[in-house]
């Protein structure tokens, strides 16, 4: 269970999973952020500002993007709840950004308790 700092919206649920998903030992580029979400390299650019703040990344010189712990642990925790959460209502649909973005919208509504459950579900 994640017990988030700042509250998490949709937005954020998708950039981190996207995040888990590009992470690498060399770190993560915006610009592949912004491919694979479908965003503007700016608004891409403006999250990662907010994800400092949040401390769930770190810049290095040269612009790489590197995932805390925190962030890694948070990205983790919501990505087992967006994949338990797809799985159960559409199966093997395969990448969606209307569904995707329907279920971290979801999720991100979701009250802390209903979370667990999920969480629960998931395992």
């Amino acid at each position: 269970m994640i017990n988030d700092k700042l509250s998490v919206s949709a937005t954020h649920i998708r950039y981190l999973i996207a995040m888990k998903e590009l992470d690498s030992k060399d770190g993560i580029r915006s610009s592949d952020i912004a491919y694979k979400l479908r965003l503007s390299r700016p608004t891409v650019h403006s999250m990662m500002d907010t994800f400092l703040g949040m401390e769930y990344i770190v810049k290095k010189t040269g612009g790489q993007i590197f995932l805390t712990k925190y962030g890694a642990d948070t990205a983790g925790y919501y990505d087992k709840l967006f994949c338990g959460v797809k799985q159960q209502l559409f199966g093997e649909i395969q990448e969606d950004q209307s569904v995707d973005r329907g279920i971290c919208a979801l999720i991100a509504e979701l009250s802390q308790p209903c979370r667990e459950h999920l969480e629960r579900l998931a395992e």
